[in-house]
């Protein structure tokens, strides 16, 4: 295991402007170029509600890890 620092990670905005990401680690059974990959760990900082942008043919698992803000809401399941 190795330590880090999310400092250290550069922020990425989401493409639909509504936060930031950060980059922990991903992985590619063949060589990728630097939007491909077949897993990816990174953490995020919503700034502004809206919809998830989509990847096609990428399956998300979202984990809330703090919440700043009281009264957010989550979306209700149908």
């Amino acid at each position: 295991m190795r330590r880090f620092s999310l400092d250290r990670c550069p922020p990425t905005p989401w493409r639909n402007g509504g936060g930031l990401t950060r980059e922990i680690a991903r992985g590619a059974s063949r060589p990728a170029t630097a939007n491909e990959w077949d897993w990816r760990l990174s953490v995020a900082s919503i700034t502004a509600s809206g919809p998830f942008s989509t990847f096609a043919g990428v399956d998300r698992v979202a984990a809330l890890v703090d919440c700043a803000r009281r009264g957010a809401r989550l979306p209700r399941r149908r």
